[in-house]
This record gives C-alpha cells, sequence and structure tokens, in this order.
C-alpha cells in the first residue's frame, strides 16, 4: 500500500522500535515526551536557556551553575543579566551564578536576563535559582539525600534544547533551489499562501502515482523521486511524499520537519508484529506565530483545528490527542483539497474520506520519532 514509509525512514523507526516491550498508554507520551515537549513546540519567546552545567571551583569554597542562553532574533546584539540586586553584566550567552558550597544555609538567588537588538530591548526575563546543600537534608534525618541541590524555581524564561533549524535536514543545491521555484510557485508565491500552493501542486501531480514504490526510489533525492514519479516510471507513499514536500520548503526557506510513526510490536521472528502500521508525516513552521503545525499530504490535509479556532491550526501532537479524544474529535475542522474539484474543503475530520485513515494511523499505540541533523528524538 502506499501508505507505507520511504525505506530508509521504516528502517530508522523500526530500529527505534524494536525489541521493545509494549508500553502502557500514558509512556508514550508523558515517559518520552515530559522534557521534550518544549523542545518540540518552543512557545513564542525571544530568549531561552539551552543548557545547564554544574560548576566546581577545586581549592576554593564556589561551586555553582552555568547557564547557556539562545534566542531567535534576527537583529541579536547582546545579553545581559544581573543577580540580585548587583550591577548588570553583558554575556557572552554563558552565565556563572556562584554559591558558597561551605555555607549550612539555603541560597537563593534572583536571576534578571534581557537582550538588545541593534533598536530595542526585549523584556526582562527572571529566573529563582536555590542552593541546598545535603546538610540541610540530612540535620533533618533524610540521610538518602548525599548530594548538594540546584533548584531552577519559578521562571518566564523557558528551556528549550533544540532551534527550528535542527530540524531541517536538507541542504538543497542551487539547481533544485531553481527548480523548487519553477515547479511549486507558479508565480503566485506570498507569503500568506505559499504552504498551500506547494503542497496542492505536490497532491495533484502525484494523486494517480500512488502506490508502492521500487527499490529504484531508494537512495536518489527527493525531486528526482519527484519527476521519476511524474513521468510514470514509479510510485509515491507517504514517505515521498513527505520528502518532496520538506525538500521543497527548504529549497523556499519554508521550515517543514519530518515525523515517522511506526509501532513494532515483536520482530524477533517472522512475521514481524506491527502494533500500529507506519506512516511518514510532516509539520510546517508558521514563521509569523512562531508555532508548528500539521500537513500530511498523503491525507491531502492541509490544516486542522477546533472549530471556531481557524487561526490556531493544531500541531502533531495536539491532533494526536484529540483524535483519540472522542470529546474533542467532534470539534475537529479540516481543510481538505479535492483535486477532483481544485478546491480546498472545510469539513468536520468525521466527514473526511480519509477519517478511518486518521483512526489508523494516529491511533494511540502508535509511536513516532522528529528528524533532526544529529538523529530521532
Amino acid at each position: 500500500m502506499f501508505l507505507k514509509y520511504s525505506s530508509w525512514f521504516y528502517i530508522v523507526v523500526l530500529t527505534l522500535t524494536i525489541s521493545c516491550k509494549p508500553r502502557i498508554q500514558e509512556e508514550n507520551i508523558s515517559y518520552k515526551y515530559s522534557r521534550q515537549y518544549l523542545a518540540l513546540y518552543p512557545p513564542a519567546e525571544e530568549i531561552f536557556y539551552s543548557k545547564l552545567e554544574r560548576v566546581k571551583r577545586n581549592g576554593q569554597n564556589i561551586c555553582g551553575l552555568n547557564i547557556y542562553l539562545t534566542n531567535t532574533l534576527s537583529d541579536f546584539k547582546a545579553y545581559y543579566f544581573q543577580i540580585n540586586n548587583s550591577k548588570s553584566e553583558k554575556s557572552d550567552g554563558k552565565m556563572f551564578i556562584p554559591f558558597f558550597s561551605d555555607s549550612l544555609k539555603l541560597q537563593k538567588v534572583v536571576l534578571y536576563i534581557w537582550a538588545s537588538t541593534e533598536n530595542a530591548t526585549t523584556k526582562k526575563y527572571s529566573m529563582n535559582i536555590t542552593y541546598e546543600p545535603k546538610q540541610l537534608f540530612q540535620s533533618a534525618g533524610k540521610s538518602s539525600y548525599s548530594n548538594d541541590l540546584i533548584t531552577i524555581g519559578e521562571t518566564d524564561l523557558f528551556m528549550v534544547e533544540k532551534q527550528v533549524s535542527d530540524f531541517i535536514i536538507y541542504s538543497p543545491t542551487t539547481d533544485e533551489i531553481n527548480f523548487a521555484r519553477n515547479e511549486f510557485t507558479n508565480n503566485k508565491f506570498t507569503e500568506a499562501n505559499e504552504v498551500e500552493i506547494i503542497a496542492k501542486k505536490i497532491i495533484k501531480n502525484l494523486s494517480d502515482h500512488q502506490g508502492t514504490p521500487s527499490d529504484s526510489m531508494n537512495g536518489i533525492s527527493s525531486f528526482a523521486q519527484y519527476q521519476r514519479a511524474m513521468k510514470g516510471k514509479d510510485k509515491v507513499w507517504c514517505g515521498n511524499f513527505a520528502d518532496i514536500f520538506s525538500y521543497a520548503g527548504a529549497c523556499l526557506k519554508i521550515p517543514i520537519r519530518r515525523i515517522g510513526l511506526g509501532s513494532t510490536y515483536d520482530s524477533i521472528e517472522d512475521p514481524v508484529i506491527m502494533n500500529a502500521e507506519g506512516h511518514t508525516t510532516t509539520e510546517v513552521y508558521d514563521n509569523q506565530k512562531k508555532q508548528w503545525y500539521l500537513v500530511d499530504l498523503t491525507f491531502n490535509l492541509l490544516k486542522v483545528y477546533v472549530n471556531g479556532k481557524e487561526k490556531y491550526p493544531l500541531n502533531f501532537i495536539e491532533f494526536y490527542y484529540s483524535i483519540n479524544d472522542p470529546s474533542m474529535e467532534k470539534f475537529l475542522i479540516i481543510e481538505e483539497y479535492n483535486t477532483e474539484k481544485n478546491e480546498v474543503l472545510i469539513i468536520p475530520i468525521t466527514e473526511s474520506r480519509f477519517y478511518h485513515d486518521y483512526k489508523k494511523f494516529y491511533k494511540l499505540n502508535q509511536r513516532f520519532a522528529f528528524g533532526t541533523k544529529n538523529g530521532f528524538i
């Protein structure tokens, strides 16, 4: 069937799930993404911190914490920080917060952080940090605490370990960029409709070529896959749709990332048992709204949102939860491209001709992985 991975991506996701014991439903999301949700979907802020690092200075009674900053500012100049009421300092992105390790007292710090741009400064972010020596716990009879503890408390500064650029894995050539411009923009390319134009063109051109691709599609570029299918020499399935769409995005400076789905229950012997069938989908990053949203070309899906909230399209995980929650599913509205009528239908998801495909491939037992430059998360 056409609803499969391109072979290389299927192998990677199969490797991720091979020999795994079946997990309970809650682990599928909360275990894997409790820390990573902010990496996948960072809020619309200007400054984040990306790394924490303990520091111990040998021969001194000082220990502490290095905090590494990152930002989304296009005209960034410098970071500044202030510890409690001390004088503000300039930073290159790493700040050292000191504590006295020989003190038996609870130590508290309020850290203020902001950044300057060419024409302005950001808001001041605050972070409450505490240092608790192990002696405090032990004196209270808690002998199991054998380490000092540095804790980030109340803060409006989020930790984000991945940036949007980390999910863009392609580096197109000049020829490929020119091909994408000529093939997908139609000279009607504007910021408001760019994603829809590209998506509709790929869906329309490849809808009659869906099926199982041959081995000849392995190892060739995304646009070579596209051209081979267009000439009637091969078929495409979901992995090819995702490849071509995300590569076109890379060429046209539109962040589009791939998400692989598939749940292998038992692969020790033949036949392999799958607890959920393989699929590949995509998310697009809206640079204005600073958010990712789901686009699934295999099912002609351009956007999905909760009824009455069309300005807030759902990301993959929001959709994953909503399609599996009857109290939410009934409010899901999709924008679905109809190739026969060449129009976008705005309909409840339950009226989509792909409704049962959504229920199958996005079911709760499914497992998934997001591709990055350094592997999968």
